[in-house]
């Protein structure tokens, strides 16, 4: 069997249960108009990024992003044709098929030493940013479709180490579990909202 398109469901906010394997199929949902190739081939290591909406209305972009240290994934602000803006974000982000969410890893200090990284789902529709309670070395967005966030994360060994299962969450249902967190907003959104394409 191959154990990439094996996959853990179970609920965010209960770590006490074991995940349960089940079949699950992985697909491509969003291609990018405008991304750098990144020296190790993979979103999280991506110089920029540039994502337009399903329904294209929406840009979501970073346009400029930096390894937080030597050889390791990159960060950058997320800016949105909307406005909204998100610092220290990862370029791995991606869109929901009903251009209503944008899941975009985050950096941030834990314990006020370790840098890890937790989920944010941008609402597009509430211009309102939800942020996990879980963190991970490394979380790599892979699928998002009818709902449902498929998730490649880090293993306790460290960023290289993705574990063989990916972590699924039912976005609508669990950003109850999320917190509410204060984004920037930029006054002067792109013209219609569209965002721009260089």
């Amino acid at each position: 069997m191959d154990r990439s398109r094996r996959t853990a469901v179970f609920p965010v906010d209960d770590r006490s249960r074991r995940p349960r394997s089940s079949q699950t199929f992985v697909g491509l949902i969003n291609v990018s108009p405008k991304t750098e190739p990144s020296p190790y081939n993979t979103p999280p290591w991506r110089r920029s990024h540039l994502a337009t909406s399903p329904n294209g209305l929406v840009t979501a972009e970073i346009a400029e992003a930096r390894e937080h240290s030597m050889s390791n994934p990159t960060v950058g602000t997320l800016k949105m044709s909307t406005g909204l803006e998100v610092p220290r974000c990862n370029p791995a982000f991606l869109w929901s098929d009903d251009s209503r969410y944008l899941a975009v890893p985050q950096w941030i200090r834990r314990f006020g030493i370790f840098l890890r990284q937790r989920l944010l789902i941008v609402d597009v529709n509430a211009e309102k940013v939800f942020a996990s309670r879980f963190t991970y070395w490394l979380i790599d967005p892979k699928n998002f479709c009818g709902g449902r966030l498929e998730l490649a994360i880090s293993s306790s060994s460290g960023i290289n180490w993705m574990r063989p299962e990916r972590l699924v969450i039912d976005v609508r249902n669990t950003l109850d579990h999320f917190k509410l967190i204060p984004s920037g907003h930029n006054m002067t959104p792109t013209k219609s909202g569209k965002g721009h394409h260089r």
